[in-house]
């Protein structure tokens, strides 16, 4: 996802990240939750490389975040897949 729909001082143009909420498609000022992925050595979920989600390295799930719904659009994000179990599961834990 594009890091400039959510506000932050992210270094990276573009991060990988795990959507763990979804409003209703007609609530009107919706916010959308996930939680960003980092190379770093950072407390969190880690996960070895995955390359059928674009993951060309071993990373950790990291840091809860938002963005306003009306930002989540194509030219900001990216379905690259689902995040295989057990990873998915321990995010979920983590930051539900």
């Amino acid at each position: 996802m594009n890091t400039t729909i959510y506000w932050s001082n992210d270094p990276a143009a573009a991060r990988p990240v795990v959507v763990l909420c979804v409003p209703p498609a007609e609530t009107p000022h919706g916010v959308i939750q996930f939680v960003t992925r980092t190379s770093k050595s950072v407390q969190g979920i880690q996960h070895p490389a995955d390359t059928s989600l674009q993951l060309d390295r071993k990373g950790v799930f990291s840091h809860l975040a938002s963005a306003e719904q009306h930002l989540w659009a194509p030219q900001n994000v990216e379905l690259l897949g689902v995040l295989k179990d057990p990873y998915l599961t321990r995010v979920l834990e983590r930051f539900s």
